[in-house]
């Protein structure tokens, strides 16, 4: 009787204590690894970098549809995570970061909104959600008097731990917008001076103008654009330059007159030399944004002038043999005795020809057009030294007078010179 009565005590006491309290927990496996929640570390998924160059009179473009979209998205993270930007140089105010346009459309399927969401797994709920933002760089609207100089732009991402990620990129403001395109051929016109000698009056040129010498310093090449009414090339933007293409010779030219600060060119004239790498030349424009396609032109610096040169007295007495060549005088053209020197132009002998006639010049105080036939004496050229530069000393046409002694006049020939004027080549051009 007493033991059944404490049996039944027993069960009445264990009824009464709950189950889960009853239950002993296993003793933890340590050969057995414990699951945990990998959080990817905060980081960027797409942020600009480098240098990124935008047009100054647009910007970015408008707000709704940017132009020039410069995303940023992060990735990673805990908590929530915020984004700011640290800009430098005078135009900071035109930087601010915006909201990305609203996708509306996946794949061509409209977005239907308000759809459920998917549930989000338990590292999800850990980590930040992805920022989206678009830096807008707003423009002038025209071009600025003063060019504003580089921006450096710093991007900042800031989890709730208070951890950060910095990337940092560099704004280049320019003129042009894109790569410029161009006509593919382009108008070469041959510019010619003339070169005279000083202490010669315009009687004495009248007379024996020897002392005027033409040649062609250079080309003047016009480029147009492919289409549009302006080239999108500015050679004040940074790393812009017109290049001259001989074969495959690339060398540095030079505009005959630069376009205004404050607009694009609707033309451009180039000052292409003849260098003595052919005649055929491809004119292209390097630029921020990379180089254009060629302009195609062929040059001419060849010139066909008569001169006018007295005869020595020396020459008289039967034939006499001297050299003959242009007096170069030496304030625009390279002297004839001097090295080729950077720019300077200098002549390069083509052909020679002379008149039938030696020329009797009139008594002092006639009038210089007072000129007649003096009998039958000559002037021939013996040799000419094509496609050499016209030279003092070992670069002059070699001539033969045959003139009657005993004569005291002043004579004078006719020589009619070929020559094409070439340019020094300089070192600072190649390209």
């Amino acid at each position: 009787m007493q033991k059944a009565l404490i049996l039944g005590a027993i069960s009445v006491a264990a009824l009464s204590t709950p189950l889960a309290a009853q239950i002993k927990p296993l003793p933890a496996n340590p050969l057995l690894k414990q699951p945990t929640i990998a959080v990817a570390p905060l980081g960027f998924a797409e942020v600009p970098s480098g240098v990124v160059l935008l047009p100054v009179t647009t910007g970015t473009g408008a707000q709704s549809t940017p132009a020039i979209p410069l995303r940023i998205r992060t990735t990673g993270g805990v908590g929530s995570v915020t984004l700011r930007i640290e800009v430098s140089g005078q135009n900071a105010s035109r930087f601010s970061l915006i909201d990305p346009p609203a996708v509306t459309t996946v794949a061509g399927q409209t977005i239907v909104a308000g759809a459920a969401s998917q549930p989000r797994s338990v590292a999800a709920q850990v980590e930040a959600s992805p920022v989206n933002r678009l830096l807008k760089v707003s423009g002038s609207g025209a071009f600025p008097s003063v060019m504003p100089g580089d921006h450096q732009v710093t991007v900042i991402a800031r989890e709730s731990n208070g951890n950060e990620v910095r990337r940092s990129f560099t704004v280049r403001f320019a003129r042009a917008a894109a790569k410029p395109a161009l006509a593919a051929t382009a108008s070469p016109f041959k510019k010619v001076l003339i070169d005279r000698s000083a202490g010669l009056t315009p009687a004495q040129l009248a007379v024996v103008p020897s002392g005027e010498v033409a040649y062609v310093p250079f080309n003047e090449v016009t480029i147009r654009p492919a289409s549009g009414s302006a080239i999108d090339w500015h050679p004040l933007d940074a790393g812009s330059e017109v290049i001259c293409i001989y074969g495959s010779f690339r060398y540095a030219c030079d505009l005959v007159t630069p376009p205004p600060s404050t607009a694009l060119p609707t033309s451009l004239t180039v000052k292409v030399p003849d260098i003595g790498r052919g005649k055929s030349v491809r004119i292209v424009l390097a630029g921020p944004h990379g180089e254009s396609n060629a302009a195609s032109a062929t040059i001419d610096s060849d010139i066909t002038t008569t001169l006018r040169q007295p005869l020595a007295t020396a020459q008289f007495g039967g034939k006499r043999s001297f050299d003959d060549l242009p007096a170069v005088g030496q304030t625009m053209l390279l002297n004839n005795g001097d090295t080729v020197k950077c720019d300077l132009p200098y002549l390069v002998w083509r052909d020679l020809s002379v008149g039938d006639k030696v020329f009797f010049k009139a008594p002092a105080g006639a009038l210089p057009v007072s000129l007649n036939f003096a009998g039958d004496a000559k002037v021939r050229v013996v040799s000419v030294p094509r496609g050499q530069r016209m030279r003092n000393s070992g670069g002059a046409a070699r001539l033969e007078s045959d003139v009657p002694t005993g004569l005291t006049n002043f004579y004078v020939y006719d020589s009619t010179y070929s020559y094409s004027t070439q340019v020094g080549e300089c070192a600072e051009r190649r390209r």
